[in-house]
């Protein structure tokens, strides 16, 4: 079952509009609604949730203002095992969106990802993560927890 309520504002990337060293800016007359709750069961992919557009825009929202390139690429190797590095100069966040994107939907001809850094260079951040891992089969202890933490988030 997906549920999604409570549709709020997430700002798309404008490419034209550059700040200090070329950082993609949200624009507010650019805004794609997301929703801003979102219960899963099961687990369902990104592209059940987002759109290609929306998921780019959510892309762009957590690069926090970093220039376009400051992000990690992700892939795997012919061996396999997987690789990192911060993205070249001349690589833009919003195309390897869109490529991450295509990975999930199974359209890419070769499988990236894409890891963003948590804050920008004024130490802010538009976003933030909980992770709680169940690898010892502790599924329910963690199921348990996260829904605890989530419950302290919502708005009375």
């Amino acid at each position: 079952m997906i549920n999604l309520s409570n549709a709020t504002q997430l700002l798309a990337p404008n490419p034209s509009d550059n700040r200090g060293e070329g950082s993609e800016r949200r624009q507010d007359e650019k805004a794609l609604a997301l929703p801003a709750r979102v219960f899963l069961e099961p687990p369902v992919r990104a592209d059940a949730l987002w759109t290609k557009e929306q998921f780019i825009a959510l892309v762009m929202h957590m690069m926090n203002d970093n220039p376009i390139n400051h992000f990690l690429t992700v892939w795997r190797g012919d061996d396999g095992k997987p690789g990192y590095a911060k993205a070249d100069s001349h690589r833009r966040a919003s195309e390897h969106a869109k490529w991450t994107y295509d990975t999930i939907t199974g359209k890419a001809r070769r499988k990236t990802s894409m890891g963003v850094y948590s804050k920008n260079a004024d130490n802010e951040s538009t976003w933030a993560a909980l992770d709680f891992d169940a690898h010892e089969g502790g599924h329910e202890v963690a199921k348990d927890r996260a829904i605890k933490a989530f419950s302290l988030l919502l708005i009375p």
